[in-house]
């Protein structure tokens, strides 16, 4: 009963944005007081304090808070809570097909919607993500494997994406999606439909501006936005 309380109670704060607005104004918080990373043992180190300041609280606060960390997986598209800058540095928490990722293949996986609880979806789960030229040297998006309970985030990635943005033919680039954008001119709140630049599937995000970019806190389908919609 406790567990399914909790994921009840996940789903309202996920579904009413409470929980998105709860985690960036936590992650600006991390920002104005942590230098960005400029070596992988940075990178590390920042993504672990990210995920304990703006989520494991957050997490922590449900009754059996660590068994629903799938539960907001699941309920998540893409993007749970990332920090952007305008010149590309990208990192934060990702909710992906974790098996297709070992596959080799980039693929979100498929979310809970309004089913049973006990219906589990298999694969979907949340990994710590980074792009950073000034670390890596490239512009490539690394996935990097997370212990929700502890917060550790593994040294090494385990799978490297370098694809290019499907909206525009070029490679991705964070400064220039419709999310941060919103974010530079409209400020925080939810960003009207826009596309995700590799499927094509719909999405609204909650975003906040902060001094050096945008902050974005969880990913929620939006038909209106797909490039097949209409």
């Amino acid at each position: 009963k406790g567990v399914a309380e909790s994921v009840h109670c996940l789903a309202a704060h996920v579904s009413s944005g409470e929980w998105a607005r709860y985690a960036a104004q936590a992650a600006l918080v991390l920002v104005d007081q942590h230098p960005l990373p400029t070596s992988k043992e940075e990178m590390k180190a920042f993504l672990e304090a990210l995920w304990h300041i703006a989520l494991d609280p957050l997490i922590s606060s449900l009754p059996h808070g660590s068994n629903v960390i799938e539960e907001l997986a699941q309920r998540i598209h893409s993007k749970v809570l990332n920090v952007a800058t305008t010149d590309g540095e990208y990192m934060g928490f990702y909710s992906m097909d974790i098996r297709a990722l070992e596959r080799g293949e980039y693929a979100y996986g498929k979310m809970r919607q309004d089913v049973p609880t006990s219906d589990v979806v298999s694969g979907k789960s949340i990994v710590a993500a980074a792009i950073s030229p000034r670390v890596y040297g490239d512009h490539g998006w690394r996935a990097f494997r997370l212990d929700p309970v502890t917060g550790d985030v593994s040294k090494m990635p385990f799978f490297t994406w370098q694809g290019d943005d499907e909206s525009t033919g070029k490679p991705y680039d964070c400064s220039m999606r419709p999310w941060f954008l919103h974010a530079l001119e409209k400020g925080e709140g939810f960003t009207e439909p826009y596309a995700d630049p590799v499927t094509g599937e719909g999405m609204t995000t909650y975003v906040a501006r902060w001094k050096k970019g945008a902050i974005n806190a969880g990913s929620f389908l939006e038909p209106r936005g797909d490039t097949k919609y209409g």
